[in-house]
């Protein structure tokens, strides 16, 4: 207990009334204080250090600083987000030898600062109207006049007609100089490197669907990450107003299209993410509904639209809440990735809700959304590099699994051309072996008709192929032995072999002679047993027949001669 409170950090002084006591304040080794608390306020008055002097002058109220001056009640009135005042803090300093600076923030939407009555900062035009105001957003370190010890009477004139928003709403401090340049540029590194960091990452997912385009996530992604990283320049130091030469109007026009523009995008990636746990009309509502509002940025002045930034806010808030439930899902259903993004979108939820509050001037702790979404973009990065992983990792084995398939393939075909030359080499054989037979080989099919006829056949009939084929065999059996021959098929389907039995009948070749035949028939099936075509050879026995009836005429001459 004793080791911690010693620890523990030195109080930080705040402005009571309109004063703030330094004297125990040592800048050299407590650092810049922060010049919070109750400053004076003259409401609807732009003082100058020497009128503040006058007898005629009213007695000021207190304002809370940092703090936009909405709501705030001084006196008897209660300001409105429009208007112009005076803000006073007597400063009593401790003795001290380094030049001291005073750091702005952003301040709404001009002032002119003064220093025991010398001029030591103004930013923008503060007037008493919209026409005779100027507004700027400038984030500084203003040096002050050397002085070693003493009271620093601090008198700002302030004044917003172009925003919802007025008043000190961004942190005022004072310290040595060295200290504030040197935690300004660190403070404009860190946001360059933010910024710089998630413009890359847009960039390379924009290039990764740009190659694929069938996965549309990197595109809401990249365009998600270009808007984050513009905003992230746009707000904290607003370094963008360094970087390009733009009007107050124009960089605030640019400030919320793409904080709008960056929530229907993160929506749209996620969905592309998780389809099954973040659809629905609610999902288009939202997104609907911020288009809408940043094309009212498009068309309204600052002093209206800038009303709109709360209900963004809502917007934005039912989003998160929207993605949050649908993380949570995809992680209770073990999607990949949904555990690491739950984990990477709570930081970046923390960050947005810690801005928004600061926006509405809840919180004085600064902007983080740039910090939190390069942190999400981190977890985002490793679950993208394990599903690239895994895709790489399929696509190896899919490689593998087809310079496998191609060997088999290269294999089977190699024999599947082996054996058809095989086949093709037995078929001609058997070509050769059927033509050069004294025999007509014929095939006729389930219909009768002739499908093939080898060479001595079509020789014997004097037709060729061509003619042949096709052709019924009725119109090749002499008439008289046509039901015969028939009956020879009909027998050659019963016995379901090859007839041993010789049958003769007569041909008629291609001048209609006759040609004595003898023929032995079979019926060819399938696997299945049914009836697929008719095989036969036949012999020609014209020669033996015309010996035979020769013979028969003789042995009828002999008989009757005895």
């Amino acid at each position: 207990m004793l080791l911690l409170g010693g620890c523990a950090p030195k109080p930080k002084p705040k402005a009571v009334d309109g004063t703030l006591d330094l004297t125990s304040w040592d800048f050299a080794s407590d650092g810049p204080v922060a010049l919070s608390g109750q400053w004076s306020f003259y409401p609807n008055r732009l003082l100058k250090p020497e009128e503040l002097q006058a007898k005629d002058v009213p007695p000021p109220g207190t304002i809370k600083v940092p703090g936009i001056w909405n709501g705030a009640v001084v006196g008897d009135a209660r300001l409105s987000g429009l208007g112009h005042g005076t803000y006073r803090l007597r400063l009593l300093l401790p003795p001290h030898e380094e030049q001291l600076a005073l750091r702005f923030q952003t301040f709404g939407t001009a002032f002119t600062a003064y220093g025991n009555g010398r001029v030591i900062s103004s930013v923008g035009v503060p007037g008493d109207s919209r026409s005779t105001s100027e507004p700027e957003w400038r984030p500084h370190v203003a040096v002050l006049a050397p002085q070693t010890s003493g009271e620093l009477d601090l008198v700002l004139e302030a004044s917003n007609y172009h925003h919802r928003k007025g008043g000190a709403f961004g942190a005022v401090s004072l310290g040595n100089a060295s200290h504030q340049q040197s935690g300004r540029t660190k403070t404009i590194a860190l946001e360059v490197l933010l910024a710089g960091a998630i413009l890359v990452m847009g960039l390379y997912h924009l290039v990764l669907f740009a190659v694929r385009r069938d996965d549309r996530s990197p595109m809401y992604f990249g365009l998600m990450c270009l808007l984050l990283s513009t905003y992230t320049l746009l707000s904290g130091e607003r370094y963008f107003a360094e970087l390009v030469p733009m009007g107050w109007h124009g960089r605030v026009r640019l400030t919320n299209l793409t904080s709008f523009l960056a929530v229907p995008a993160f929506l749209a990636f996620i969905a592309s993410l998780f389809p099954r746990e973040l659809r629905g009309s609610l999902l288009v509502g939202i997104q609907g509904a911020v288009v809408a509002l940043a094309l009212a940025v498009l068309v309204t002045p600052s002093w209206i639209y800038s009303f709109l930034i709360p209900i963004f806010h809502v917007l934005t808030l039912a989003a998160c809440s929207l993605v949050l439930i649908a993380l949570v899902r995809a992680a209770l259903f073990c999607r990949q990735g949904a555990r690491t993004l739950l984990a990477g979108f709570f930081l970046m939820s923390i960050a947005t809700t810690n801005d928004v509050l600061f926006d509405q001037g809840l919180v004085n702790t600064g902007q983080f959304v740039g910090l939190g979404v390069f942190l999400f973009i981190g977890f985002l990065t490793y679950v993208l590099a394990r599903r690239f992983g895994a895709a790489f990792d399929t696509v190896e084995t899919q490689r593998a699994e087809l310079e496998q398939a191609n060997v088999q393939q290269t294999r089977e075909i190699s024999e599947r051309v082996k054996t058809q030359r095989a086949l093709a080499a037995s078929e001609a054989r058997y070509r050769t072996m059927v033509d050069n037979v004294p025999d007509l080989i014929y095939t006729l099919d389930s219909d009768g008709r002739c499908s093939s006829i080898n060479e001595f056949g079509q020789n014997l009939l004097g037709f060729s192929d061509a003619l042949l084929v096709g052709r019924h065999f009725s119109e090749l059996v002499h008439p008289d032995d046509v039901e015969r021959v028939a009956a020879i098929f009909d027998r050659a389907i019963e016995e379901k072999r090859w007839s041993a039995r010789t049958e003769r009948f007569r041909l008629l070749d291609h001048r209609d002679n006759i040609l004595w035949v003898s023929s032995n028939t079979t019926a060819v099936f399938d696997e299945n047993g049914d009836f697929i075509s008719f095989l036969g050879a036949i012999q020609n026995i014209s020669e033996e027949r015309e010996l035979e009836e020769r013979l028969i005429q003789v042995q009828r001459m002999e008989a009757i001669g005895t």
